[in-house]
This record gives structure tokens, C-alpha cells and sequence, in this order.
């Protein structure tokens, strides 16, 4: 399954009630927008929708500003900006760069960014593997049977079908294995490559059902809101009653911004008797301090600065001291805490200077946490599958085995080059040069034959080989590199398919992989994709036409 989702009812109620007054009337700001830089960013991102692209610019600079680390700010610069000449464009990827940076430090688009570069990988080999096969099939089926008219023993190697059935891993290692049977020299290696692979992309497809599983969570969802500053009580359900780190910090975290600090100390405190952590001191001291206790919020601070010293601590400090009509003190707190993290003071400053002057700086969960705790979430109730792995992995690692033992069989049946015919060792008796039947090495060597007789043998190889080129010649139009496949030309052709399907699966699958992003726009990459399958797509024709002219397939 694709994808599970669970509508994010939480999330849109938030959105309506804070952004979208902002988004109809974007004159009519209010505070509570001011003070989440995210909602802002989004908010300015939104009205620039239907810019020109000059004015567009500008509002998308000034939401980098707020918010650099949304990037759907910076793809959007890109949308906007993307022109033909060189400047223009350079320009236009320094953006993208940017954007794809940015996600970097943006819980959900890094997280969706992996799914999708996973999903890609995972169907991509599974789609060409299974397009090889059925590729190859298509002309060696009559090789295979032909083997099996020879001789019975060879009808055993049909053992594999039955696999099939366990799934689409083995579905794909049995037709590869079929398919491979009859390819000679190093062509086969690329039989060799793929069985290998599938053994990889088994466990990441597992993977990849565990990561969309994680992604519809609500309690997922529910923690990364609230550290990416979304404090709502909606989300209190979501995560009350779970007991892990992330949640009882997440929950202490939206209690303590919704006024609740009692029973946000009280869960800090129960935090810290397990686990000694600066920032969940630095909350506690927050909390104390939004009761008006600066003494025992000062201590706080003191302590989390023993375990490690943060500038949020040195910042509070420094508000307290203020406070209390120490300014010396105050600014020498105040620049060590701009001296560790200039551009996180900064920020914070200029959100809140406006707002309220005492607002006291918290402390949120990493991005590495929030990626860990998806993981466990996705892995919760999963257990157990190592043994189908091992399973799979034995049963491929057999049909390398056997591949590769028949790799110089002599009895494997083959197709003549030159007209078509099948034939193998036990029904000619001997091979002869270029793999040719007996009937096309007769005639090119000997004159005895009847006129006739060779006239028509040479007008049949002529109608075969025309009607193989133009087979060629259409599979080359429609699908890049199937033409080079089926002309035993593994390598190219598969390089060529592999691209063209990455990127037309990565156009498709960008518009699927959006878990809670908004404003959420996948109009860069798609853009991306197409003008890479438009490149791939002229490579491969160009590369297959001049073979095909040659005579080379």
C-alpha cells in the first residue's frame, strides 16, 4: 500500500482559524501571526502566488527573512525566477540550491523528501526488472521451450514459476532468472547485477512501508508540530498518554505556550528524575518564570548551563537581569548568548521585540529526535520480518548460483542472427562462427546449394532482418533504451530505461509524498524531472539511431 493516511483534522483547524484571515486580508496581520515566523512566512508565500515576477521576489525575500528555514519560499523564488538567458538562470538555481538546503533543517519536507527518494528507487528497479524480463521473454519463451523439446532436464529450471506466488520480489527473481537463461557472454552479468540489487531493495521496500506508516501518525504529526511552535490543545490528545522522551517533552512543551504551567512543571520535572536534559531545565525555568518566579526560573537556567550551555539560557538570563535593573549584566548575558547563536537571537528578536519584550527564549526538539521517534513509530508492530529477508536473500543467491554455472552451458538454445532460426547443439550436432544456424553458414560459404533454394534462404534472412530493425526502430521511439535491451546491448539500454523511469516516477510520486506541508508546491520538481526525461529521452534516440544504421542491433 502506497500510502495510509489519516486526515490531519488538528492541523487544518489550526490553519483556518490562524492563517487563512491572514491569507484573505494580508493588510490585517494580526500578533498572534507575528508570532510564528512558519505561519507568516507561509502568509507572505501565499500573496505571491499571483505576483508579478519582480514584486513576487521581493515578498519571497522578505519571507526568507522571517523564515529561512521554509523551503517552499525558495522553490517558489525559483518558479518565479526561472528564465532562459544565463544570468537569469544561474540565479534561478541558486534558489533551488537554496530550497533544497533548507529542507535539510524542515522536519517535513526532509522527511518526505526521503519517502520519495526511497518509493522512487524501490518502483523504479522493480518496474525495470520487470520491464527486462518481459522484454527479454517476449523473443527467448521459444528458446526455453525448445531446450525443453530437447531434453526434459531442462524443463526443471520451470521450478522457479511456483515461486512467484510468494510476492513481488520473487515474481521479479523468477522472470529475471527466465529471462537471463539463454543470454550469453557479459551480457549476462547484468542478470548477476539485478538478482544482487533485488536483494537490497527488498528490506528498503519494507522500509518504505514503515516511513509512510510513520507519516500518517497523529502523534508524529502531533510532536512535530508543536516543536515547529504550532501550540494547540488539540494536539494534547495525540501524545498525553504516551510515555516516551519525545512525546512527555512535546506535551510539557504546548502546555507551558498554552498557559498551563503547573502541570507543565510538574511534567518537566517527572522528565527530569529519569533523564537530566539543559533544555528541559531551560523550559522549566520558562514556566516558573511565566508564574512570575524569576528566582527559581534563574535557577533553572543556572543548572541547565551546568549540564550544557545554551544561548536560550544565557538570553533568559539576561532578560532577568533587566528585570531586576542589572543591565551590565544583562548585556554581557545578552552578547554571549548572540556570540553562540547570532542568527537564532537575532530571529527571535525580531519576532518578539514587538511583541512582548519579556518573552523568554524555549527549547525544542532536534530535528535528528523527531526523525528517530518517526522511525520507532513506523517500526511499532512491525517486528518479525528478518526471517523473510533471509529467506528471499537465500533464494536469490541461488539463482545467481545457478546463472552462473550455466553460463558456458553448451546445450542452451539460440537464435540464429542472420534469419531467426532456433536451434542449440543436440539438434545441429555443432556451432558454427558468429552463432549462425547451419543453413546460413552453408550458404555463405558454398555455392553447391540449390539456386533456388538460396535465393529464397537470403530473401527470408532479408524480410527477418528488416522486419527486426523496424521492431527496433519503433521500441526506440516509444520506450528509451528497450531497443538496446533486446539487441543484447544490457548496459546502455538499461542505464537509458533506469533514468527515464526515475524521473518519470519522481514527476509522479512528488505530488504523493506531501505529509503535512503547506503551502506545498511540487511544480520545481516536476519541471526538473521532465526536462531531465526530455534529456534522457534524446540521448537514448540518438545513441540507438546511429547503432541501428550501423547494424549493430
Amino acid at each position: 500500500m502506497i500510502r495510509k493516511t489519516v486526515t490531519p483534522v488538528f492541523f487544518i483547524v489550526v490553519f483556518i482559524i490562524i492563517a487563512f484571515p491572514c491569507v484573505v486580508r494580508a493588510d490585517l496581520i494580526n500578533k498572534d501571526s507575528l508570532k510564528n515566523p512558519q505561519i507568516l512566512s507561509n502568509i507572505i508565500l501565499k500573496q505571491s502566488e499571483d505576483k508579478d515576477p519582480l514584486t513576487a521576489e521581493r515578498l519571497l525575500l522578505t519571507a526568507a527573512k522571517i523564515y529561512p528555514d521554509n523551503p517552499a519560499i525558495y522553490f517558489m523564488l525559483f518558479k518565479k525566477t526561472i528564465a532562459l538567458n544565463p544570468t537569469g538562470f544561474v540565479s534561478s538555481l541558486r534558489y533551488l540550491y537554496k530550497g533544497l538546503t533548507a529542507c535539510r533543517d524542515n522536519f517535513w519536507w526532509r522527511f518526505n523528501l526521503r519517502g520519495l527518494l526511497i518509493a522512487t528507487i524501490v518502483i523504479t528497479f522493480f518496474l525495470l526488472s520487470l520491464f527486462i524480463a518481459l522484454l527479454r521473454l517476449s523473443g527467448d519463451t521459444q528458446l526455453i521451450i525448445h531446450e525443453a523439446e530437447e531434453d526434459l532436464k531442462n524443463a526443471s529450471f520451470l521450478a522457479v514459476i511456483p515461486i512467484s506466488f510468494f510476492g513481488l520480489p520473487y515474481l521479479t527473481a523468477s522472470l529475471l532468472f527466465l529471462a537471463f537463461l539463454n543470454v550469453r557472454g557479459n551480457s549476462r552479468l547484468t542478470g548477476y547485477v539485478l538478482l544482487a540489487l533485488l536483494i537490497l531493495v527488498f528490506p528498503l521496500g519494507r522500509y518504505l512501508d514503515r516511513y509512510i506508516g510513520s507519516g500518517a501518525s497523529p502523534a508524529l504529526k502531533a510532536a512535530v508540530s508543536i516543536n515547529e511552535g504550532l501550540e494547540s490543545p488539540s494536539f494534547w490528545g495525540q501524545i498525553k498518554e504516551r510515555t516516551d522522551f519525545v512525546s512527555r517533552f512535546s506535551y510539557a512543551l504546548s502546555l507551558q505556550k498554552n498557559g498551563s504551567f503547573d502541570e507543565a512543571i510538574k511534567i518537566y520535572k517527572g522528565i527530569l528524575s529519569k533523564k537530566r536534559d539543559a533544555r528541559v531545565y531551560i523550559n522549566l525555568g520558562n514556566c516558573y518564570a511565566g508564574q512570575g518566579d524569576l528566582d527559581n526560573a534563574g535557577k533553572m537556567y543556572q543548572e541547565a548551563i551546568k549540564i550544557t550551555p545554551l544561548p536560550s539560557a544565557y538570553y533568559n538570563l539576561s532578560i532577568i537581569a533587566r528585570e531586576r535593573l542589572d543591565f551590565i549584566s544583562g548585556d554581557k548575558l545578552f552578547a554571549k548568548a548572540v556570540k553562540m547563536d547570532f542568527q537564532r537571537i537575532t530571529r527571535f528578536r525580531e519576532v518578539w521585540s514587538s511583541i512582548d519584550s519579556m518573552h523568554f527564549m524555549s527549547e525544542r526538539l532536534s530535528l535528528p529526535e523527531l526523525l528517530r521517534f518517526a522511525r520507532k513509530i513506523g517500526n511499532t508492530g512491525k517486528g518479525g520480518a528478518l526471517w523473510k529477508f533471509y529467506l528471499f536473500s537465500i533464494v536469490a543467491l541461488i539463482l545467481i548460483a545457478i546463472l552462473y554455472i550455466r553460463r558456458k552451458s553448451p546445450g542452451d538454445a539460440m537464435r540464429c542472427p542472420k534469419c531467426g532460426k532456433i536451434f542449440c547443439l543436440r539438434c545441429q550436432k555443432r556451432l558454427f562462427w558468429g552463432g549462425m544456424c547451419s543453413e546460413c553458414f552453408r550458404n555463405m560459404i558454398t555455392f553447391e546449394t540449390n539456386p533456388a533454394e538460396r535465393i529464397e534462404h537470403i530473401l527470408q534472412t532479408y524480410r527477418y532482418r528488416e522486419q527486426r530493425k523496424a521492431v527496433l526502430s519503433v521500441l526506440t521511439y516509444i520506450v528509451p533504451g528497450a531497443s538496446l535491451i533486446l539487441g543484447n546491448r544490457f548496459l546502455a539500454g538499461t542505464v537509458f530505461l533506469t533514468s527515464f523511469l526515475f524521473f518519470t516516477l519522481l514527476a509522479l510520486l512528488s505530488r504523493v509524498f506531501t505529509f503535512n506541508i503547506y503551502p506545498y508546491s511540487p511544480g520545481w520538481l516536476t519541471l526538473l524531472s521532465v526536462l531531465m526525461m526530455a534529456v534522457t529521452y534524446t540521448l537514448s534516440l540518438i545513441y540507438t539511431r546511429k547503432r541501428l544504421k550501423k547494424g549493430w542491433l
